[in-house]
């Protein structure tokens, strides 16, 4: 496992100290991109190649948010490719080696030229470390099964140049920051599941759908013509509640 250390800094963390789960998901993205980079497969690779990696989906449980000043260890493999393909797990854990968070994602090559997949080819995963699926979380996959309910319109939201990526459209994790944005504060977030339909570009128009059932909230966000651009599931908690650890 390819491992990065840091250390929680104020800017990312939330109002309570703690690290805020996008900051989380940027530790864990950071980590890849360095071990990428290490073992010479890393942006620039990916430029001369005219390749880059788009996400699919991410599955992530927290454990504990680690709070600011602490020092925590991001570690990540790969857990198997096929065809066009790659599969991710990661983990954050404490200095003494306390769990905090898990998460899988799957990713997509893709030709950035045509904007379609292309097979990974075994030059393009040379030096990368592999591992068995981890356990206590479910594997990636393409679909969030939304149940009955009364969807809620959010409204539009816009996508500015502060949210794109390299890749010039918005960043998968900055459609968990906006979708946060609908969950209230005192929400406390357990575990998430996003999913990544269609890429969204600066001025393009977006659509906010929610539909909460008890401590769980769906959101789908749309285009114009009602197509899915991003699904997301969270499960968590209110902070006035006990919560039973298992």
């Amino acid at each position: 496992m390819y491992k990065t250390e840091g250390r929680v800094t104020f800017s990312q963390s939330r109002g309570d100290g703690n690290m805020s789960i996008p900051s989380m998901m940027y530790f864990m993205q950071d980590c890849v991109n360095l071990h990428a980079r290490d073992i010479g497969r890393g942006l620039e690779y990916l430029d001369e190649k005219r390749r880059l990696w788009a996400i699919t989906c991410w599955n992530m449980k927290i454990i504990r948010r680690p709070h600011a000043g602490e020092r925590i260890v991001a570690g990540t493999y790969s857990s198997g490719v096929r065809s066009m393909l790659a599969n991710r797990e990661f983990v954050i854990e404490s200095e003494s080696g306390e769990k905090l968070a898990i998460a899988n994602s799957q990713w997509i090559y893709m030709d950035m030229d045509t904007r379609k997949p292309t097979r990974i080819r075994g030059d393009d995963m040379l030096g990368y470390e592999f591992g068995e699926p981890l356990e206590g979380i479910d594997k990636p996959n393409h679909k969030i099964i939304f149940p009955d309910g009364e969807w809620e319109n959010m409204g539009q939201i816009p996508i500015l140049r502060h949210f794109l990526d390299v890749n010039g459209h918005l960043n998968n994790i900055s459609y968990v920051f906006l979708a946060m944005e609908y969950i209230p504060r005192e929400f406390e977030i357990t575990d998430f599941k996003t999913v990544y339909k269609k890429e969204s570009y600066q001025g393009d128009k977006v659509y906010v759908k929610m539909l909460q059932i008890g401590d769980e909230y769906y959101f789908d966000f749309v285009d114009d013509e009602e197509d899915s651009r991003f699904s997301a599931y969270f499960k968590g908690y209110k902070l006035d509640e006990v919560r039973e650890l298992k």
